[in-house]
Order: C-alpha cells, then structure tokens, then sequence
C-alpha cells in the first residue's frame, strides 16, 4: 500500500504537489540550492505517512485475529520492554514538547520520524499488554514476537525510503521506492519464517539475506556518484552536502539493520545448537536494536536533515557578506549610508541618525580627521526646527564640540533610511565584478 500510495506522486513522470477537485496540479520547481526535491515535495511525504500508518494497523490487525498465540513474555522479557517503551515515550515527549524547530521549512521528513516513532511507541505497548503472539520456529526453535516483526515490516520500508530520498530528486523516486520496497520484503521473509517447513524455509531465508544486501549495493553506488560529485561540483554546493548526507544516512542504516541481522543470526544458530537458556535474549535483543533504530537513529536523521540547509543558507550569507564588505572596501567612488533610530519620543520630528561614509572618502577629503569621522560613523539629531545636528560617534568631548555640523531640511514623510542617492559609475561597478549593490540608486 505504501508503495502505490508513494508512486501515485509521479503521475506519468510529472512530479505531483497537491490533489485538488480529482485533478493532479504539477509541482513547482524547486530551487536545488536551497532543499531538495523529494524531501521538499509534500505529496510524496503524505502518500508515505498516510500508507505507512494504515498497513500498519492492518498487518497487526490481520496477524492478532488469524495467529494463535504459543507463549507468554517471561518477567525479564516484560521489563525489557517497558523500558524500550519509557525511552520511546521519552523521545517522543521531547520532540513535541521540547525540541526547538530549526528549519524555517518543516518538511515532511519530521512529520515521518515523529509517525515512525509513534508507531514503534504502541507496537511496544501491544506486546507488553500481551496482546502480541509469540511463535516459536519450526526450525531453529527460536520464539517470534509476531507484532515486532509486522512493526518492522512497515518501518524498514518507512525509514529506508527516508534515507534513500534525502539526496534525491524527482526523477530518482523510482529507485528510492525499490531500496526501500528490498528491505521491506527482507522484513517480510523473517516474518513468514516461523510460518514455514524445512523445504520453504530455507529459499525463503535465503531470499530474505538477498534482498537485505541490495542496501549495500545502494550504497556502493551511492558513494560512487558521491566521489564523482566531488570532482564536478563546488566544495559549499548545497547538492554536493546533500549527496553527503545521502551517505552518511544509509551507511548508519546499513549498520543498523546488520546489527539486526547478525543478532537474530546469532540466537537462531545458539537455538538450533541447544544453547539457550529460561531468558529469552534474542528478544532482549530484539528490544535494543528497536530503540536504537527507532528512537537514535531517526533522531539523527531528523537533525541532519534539518541542519543541511541551514548550514548552506548560513555558508550563503557569509558569501554575501563578504562580496558586500569587498565593493564597500573597494569602491572608487563615495558610498553613504545612514539609518535612522527613533528615540523614546516616538514622533517622526524627534529621531537619531547614524551616516557612514565607505574609505573613499579619505581619498575625496584628504585623509583628514573629518573623513575618518565619516568612515566611522556621524550622528545626526533631528529637531523640529528641521536641522540635524552632526555629532561624532565616541571621541573627546572637544572634538565632538568641534565637529563640523551639517544642515539638511527635515522631510515629515522620511521612512528609516535618510537617502543619500548615489548612482554606481561604472569604475565602482567593475571592481566587484557581478556584484553592483542594487539595481536602484544606492542609499
């Protein structure tokens, strides 16, 4: 269901926005050096929530009704998972309550990690209730909690797509939706597992192993691009820093499911040789990994996401303000800027106003004392009688009583910028290169 649902988001290759009155409205295109396309793309993140939420329900409703129950939780099983079920109930409180919103954008991406962790929350509450059954494998006499099995069916499909698409783009919404349709499968084998005689068994697992190494030729091939983006893209480009958290995402997936493997790997053959004991430490286990995955993992991926653009919109600002302090530096001609701070008498006849001239003016005035008084920064006080009298920003008492004082009319209508029009001439304008300050005269 999740996967029809995500694929209806990419209506004969069209990428899809919103459902409005039946017909499907295109999506806008999204500016790649800002977010990405598929985490930006709600229609994707609707789809993948809303399908995620309701197999969920289904396969636990389906395995409740149909599959008998064969053993009970021992005491130290039971406590086990209260305490996966306090962590995950701790986690979520923090997110809704506590965590400050970073990202001015919410993009879906939070919205899935909050329903992943709600999802695995009452999972955890069914099977400390009792109400989940326990199977025990035909084959390597290894008991199965039947909920944890449908709870990661449904999340390894949920989490994997996650991870795959957070360096995606609409056109590679088809192998997001096989990476994590691969894992999901792989899930569903261990599921039926329990199910099965010694002739199905044993392709099955089979099947299930294949499918679960297909996460690392995904990420084979994702590090491939990622060292050919290195060579092809700038070193701050936001799609080379989504492409790296791309990595860096599924290769902690690819960790964590194969701490999975490998423990479930570990209890059956302990099983099938005769080395158990009265505690059940494959589900212990089972428990651990659920509140690493579920509650850590998809922490991190929540940050992570977030924490891109704003790294590159802060990387972007410097750029900015380094072009701006380079033409301000560097102009041939004059630059005057003033900024007008209203007093505790909020009328617009009583203000304060701040000019600052750029270091060309050294060169117009002389190198005199009043042009470094320019450079850094003349007060003007506005008075009713339409005279602003020119202070000096710190300095002497002396120099600021023997400061040059400078006359401009006061117009009723001023707005927070006192103009000082300006037009770049072309020399100024040729010294940054592509970056004239404003296409009207400056301020």
């Amino acid at each position: 269901f999740s996967l029809v649902c995500a694929a209806l988001s990419q209506w004969r290759g069209i990428p899809v926005a919103r459902l409005r009155d039946g017909h499907f409205a295109v999506m806008k295109s999204v500016d790649s050096s800002t977010e990405g396309a598929l985490t930006s793309t709600s229609a994707v993140g609707r789809c993948l929530i809303v399908g995620s939420v309701v197999t969920h329900i289904a396969l636990h409703a389906a395995i409740g009704l149909a599959v008998p129950h064969e053993g009970r939780l021992g005491e130290t099983e039971r406590l086990a998972c209260l305490l996966a079920l306090t962590i995950q109930i701790g986690s979520l409180l923090h997110d809704t309550l506590v965590r400050q919103q970073l990202a001015r954008h919410t993009s879906w991406v939070k919205t899935a990690v909050l329903a992943v962790k709600v999802m695995a929350m009452l999972t955890n509450v069914l099977i400390y209730t009792g109400y989940s059954p326990l199977v025990v494998d035909r084959i390597t006499g290894r008991s199965n909690c039947m909920f944890r099995w449908a709870e990661w069916t449904v999340l390894a499909f949920t989490m994997t797509f996650i991870v795959d698409s957070v360096d995606g783009t609409a056109g590679s919404l088809r192998q997001s939706l096989l990476q994590a349709s691969s894992q999901s499968a792989s899930t569903l084998c261990g599921l039926l597992l329990p199910f099965l005689r010694f002739a199905l068994w044993v392709p099955t697992l089979l099947v299930s192993f294949a499918l679960f190494f297909v996460l690392f030729w995904r990420l084979y091939n994702k590090q491939i691009a990622l060292r050919r983006a290195r060579c092809e893209l700038p070193s701050r480009s936001f799609a080379l820093r989504q492409k790296e958290l791309g990595v860096t995402l599924l290769r902690q997936c690819a960790i964590t499911w194969t701490a999975l493997v490998i423990l479930w790997s570990a209890d059956a053959v302990s099983r099938w040789l005769g080395l158990c004991s009265e505690t059940d430490w494959g589900f212990i286990a089972d428990c651990v990994v659920d509140v690493v995955a579920k509650t850590l993992y998809s922490s991190t991926i929540r940050e992570r996401e977030e924490a891109v653009p704003i790294r590159q919109e802060q990387h972007n600002q410097k750029v900015v303000d380094d072009r701006m302090r380079v033409f301000w530096r560097e102009a041939k001609d004059v630059l005057m800027v003033s900024q007008r701070k209203l007093s505790s008498d909020t009328s617009p006849s009583c203000a304060t106003v701040t000019t600052f001239a750029s270091p060309s003016v050294k060169a117009l005035l002389g190198g005199d004392a009043v042009s470094e008084q320019w450079v850094t920064g003349r007060t003007h006080v506005l008075t009713d009688s339409g005279v602003k009298r020119a202070q000096l920003v710190g300095g002497t008492k002396e120099e600021r009583s023997h400061a040059t004082a400078s006359t401009v009319p006061l117009e009723p209508a001023a707005d927070n910028l006192v103009p000082s029009t300006y037009t770049p001439s072309t020399s100024s304008a040729s010294s940054v290169g592509t970056w004239p300050p404003c296409s009207q005269p400056c301020s």
